[in-house]
């Protein structure tokens, strides 16, 4: 098997340190994935002390890729039966525009 099959197959490689060396790594894609990859990192760099800088490259306004909650477009409606506090008056409803299935 080869390293990147080996890779996809989830076996651990463990990266090797050179001396005196920083490592710069960029994650292309603040969705999901591109995140996980980043934590993975974090904690694989710290957990084998090496110096690494990582740069995580996302082409949106906001992470999350697929992941997308609008929270400005729709008014909650307010109960009528209860008094109508300024927390109702600006109440947002949540929907749901991006991934529908998230394992």
């Amino acid at each position: 098997a080869t390293s990147a099959s080996a890779l996809l197959a989830g076996t651990f490689v463990p990266m090797q340190q050179r001396p005196n060396k920083r490592y710069q790594i960029g994650v292309l894609g603040g969705g999901i994935a591109g995140l996980a990859c980043c934590q993975e990192l974090i904690r694989q760099l710290d957990e084998q002390d090496i110096d690494a800088q990582i740069v995580l490259l996302e082409g949106r306004d906001r992470l999350g890729g697929r992941l997308y909650t609008d929270t400005t477009t729709f008014k909650a409606q307010a109960d009528p039966l209860e008094r109508t506090t300024r927390r109702q008056e600006h109440a947002t409803f949540p929907v749901d525009l991006g991934a529908s299935w998230i394992h």
